[in-house]
């Protein structure tokens, strides 16, 4: 199972990304996952919205016990943890991927781009 959406790069894209995988892993029936990956989703889509400036592709696929999510973009950053300040806003995105995420990483994508990809148990 692998189900994609292409998404602008808009403030309403996270909301989009959210709904898209809510969306399909209730119809897979992968209730368990639903909310670690509309957050993690969310949130990689939020940073590429912001740094890469890019349209994104946000790819689901179902696996035996896990639910494998990538999001694509353009940039050529790579996405880095911020500083976490009380005073800083924003740079909690990577910090909740990895705590919700049972592993998670970046690969390039071709020649221009990258994958951050998040894979969530149950």
């Amino acid at each position: 199972m692998r189900e994609s959406i292409r998404l602008p790069a808009a403030p309403s894209s996270p909301r989009r990304a959210r709904l898209f995988v809510d969306e399909v892993l209730h119809r897979w029936r992968r209730d368990g996952a639903i909310e670690r990956t509309a957050l993690i989703a969310s949130e990689l889509v939020t940073n590429a919205v912001r740094h890469a400036r890019t349209d994104v592709v946000v790819h689901l696929e179902g696996r035996d016990d896990a639910v494998y999510l990538e999001v694509h973009d353009r940039g050529r950053g790579k996405p880095r943890f911020l500083d976490q300040s009380p005073d800083t806003p924003g740079g909690l995105g990577l910090p909740i991927v990895e705590a919700l995420a049972s592993s998670w990483g970046v690969s390039r994508d071709g020649a221009a781009g990258k994958a951050v990809w998040a894979e969530v148990r149950g």
